[in-house]
């Protein structure tokens, strides 16, 4: 019965490690899904936009107080000519967005595009949101680190794509103006 109760305990063992296995597995790939899912927003919206703010500068409309830099501002016409500003910004290990009409709506609340985002907690300190001055301010490098990936032990994997904005650069102020 001794030997019996030992290889119970062993098996329980193993069975628990393999179900904390499963569920980080799970959470990972979670967490990669949502990325990829924001990051093809962003895309979609920086290619049909304008840049109008620069995310390497402090926006107190858009960060919460004592947040590192990294607002990134468009205004995006859309198919039917409507204008609408979007802000897409990283709040603790959130990817958040949000939008408004031009020139008259408010500002929607932020909804969480991804979450396990770690850039703000690496050592070294790793931009969201870049625009490229090469290229007049129309291109936007976005840099993306999801803690719990596949990476080599438990190091944070890195996704990272640059965008081309068709309609324009970086433009200050712009036709967004800035919320309320």
């Amino acid at each position: 019965m001794f030997v019996l109760g030992l290889v119970g305990a062993g098996a329980v063992g193993a069975l628990t490690t393999l179900n904390r296995a499963a569920l980080a597995s799970e959470r990972s790939g979670s967490a990669t899904d949502q990325a990829m899912s924001a990051l093809r927003r962003l895309e979609s919206e920086v290619r049909s936009g304008t840049v109008v703010s620069d995310p390497a500068l402090p926006d107190t409309g858009c960060l919460p107080a004592g947040t590192p830099n990294g607002c990134l501002r468009m205004f995006v016409t859309g198919a039917d000519g409507t204008g609408r500003c979007v802000e897409w910004r990283l709040n603790g290990q959130a990817l958040e967005r949000r939008s408004w009409l031009v020139p008259s709506g408010a500002p929607s609340g932020w909804e969480e595009a991804a979450d396990g985002i770690v850039n703000g907690s690496l050592s070294s300190s790793v931009p969201t949101f870049r625009v490229d001055p090469l290229s007049g301010g129309r291109t936007v490098a976005v840099t993306l680190f999801l803690q719990g990936g596949s990476g080599a032990a438990g190091e944070p994997v890195r996704f990272q794509t640059s965008v081309t904005a068709r309609n324009g650069g970086v433009s200050p102020g712009g036709s967004c103006g800035l919320p309320s």
